[in-house]
């Protein structure tokens, strides 16, 4: 019989970076939307990218869809359509799916470390072939070591949900610099869904192979999975509540409540209010901010309608948001809501 110690460490390596080191691995959280054309992000800190190196890429569409209980400790996962297989596709034509693990490299790597990525996949186009490779980055700022590919292999899907493997060795870390910014060492997980001759170095250490779409059809990737290690340990999905926690760190989009304020703070002039609002999760760096939609401001006993809002800063939690509006009162106290259409989106992507 394990005994209870054992169990609990276990447990707790599970939960881990080294059990997990993918964030959003289960494709739960979908702050961005679930359908896109565009190869916009959709799925949380997962990124996308599509080259067709002075070809025509085919009508190209990221979504999320749900399993019928085809894979125990999932329901979502993600579809790439396609439309047909590309035409004059070039040498470095690419076509990528990943994401960056903070601080993977200082926490992952190190002399003969492995990492084994495990996931679920199939696709409805005949005999079609994913890759997938690992980038190992020493980060930014200052004169930071190279960032270095580590070769993986091809997968041969089927139309059949099945599960994949591969192990990968890491690069030793010894000697390599880091640079001086302690968020941005990374190690990558890249799928890629097509390539050109000249890519394909990249995923399998062996040049001169393309693989284009081949042809119209979907191809589908579930339950994604990093552990540090040679073993395919088993998948345990975080709670929502963790993933959401997790994924907030880099992203967060606010769609406001149309009857309460969401910022507050002082009228400061007759064109500025300079609000305050609480995101959900500190985030990592200082974010990048947008907003859309219709947005008022009450000042007093009057509605302004807000022409422009910039990020003013980030202490913690809290954003603070120059918002412009006119003829309004300078005084203590306003209030920011969303009308019609309003959200802010805050970006910390690595």
């Amino acid at each position: 019989m394990v005994e209870l110690e054992t169990v609990e460490r276990i447990a707790s390596y599970m939960k881990g970076m080294a059990g997990q080191a993918l964030i959003n691995g289960n494709f739960d959280i979908w702050q961005r939307g679930t359908s896109s054309t565009s190869m916009a992000i959709l799925a949380d800190k997962w990124s996308e990218y599509a080259d067709g190196n002075g070809g025509t890429l085919p009508t190209l569409t990221r979504s999320r869809e749900v399993l019928s209980g085809e894979i125990d400790g999932s329901y979502y996962y993600t579809r790439l359509t396609t439309s047909g297989a590309g035409t004059s596709l070039g040498t470095t034509s690419r076509h990528w799916l990943w994401q960056s693990i903070e601080n993977g490299t200082r926490y992952l790597a190190g002399t003969g470390n492995k990492v084994t990525l495990s996931f679920w996949a199939r696709s409805s186009i005949a005999n079609k072939k994913i890759s997938a490779n690992l980038q190992q980055s020493y980060g930014s700022g200052g004169s930071p070591s190279s960032t270095e590919v580590i070769n993986g292999t091809t997968f041969a899907l089927t139309s059949a949900w099945t599960k994949y493997t591969h192990t990968f060795t890491l690069n030793d870390i010894t000697g390599k610099t880091f640079g001086t910014d302690t968020t941005t060492d990374i190690i990558v997980v890249l799928f890629q869904f097509m390539w050109g001759s000249g890519t394909y170095s990249t995923p399998a250490g062996s040049a001169g192979v393309a693989e284009t779409y081949r042809g119209a059809g979907t191809i589908d990737i579930a339950q994604v999975q990093l552990c540090l290690g040679s073993k395919d340990l088993p998948f345990f999905p975080r709670s929502l509540p963790e993933e959401e926690k997790l994924c907030d760190r880099y992203y967060q989009r606010i769609i406001p409540n149309t009857t309460t304020y969401c910022a507050s703070g002082p009228i400061r002039s007759s064109t500025q209010g300079d609000m305050v609002m609480a995101l959900r999760e500190p985030m990592r760096a200082v974010p990048t901010f947008s907003y859309g939609g219709t947005w008022g401001l009450r000042a007093g006993s009057t509605t302004h309608t807000v022409t422009n809002i910039t990020l003013g800063g980030m202490t913690g939690v809290m954003a603070y948001l120059v918002c412009t509006s006119g003829s309004m009162t300078a005084e203590r106290g306003g209030g920011l809501y969303g009308t019609s259409g309003a959200y802010m989106q805050f970006t910390a992507d690595l």
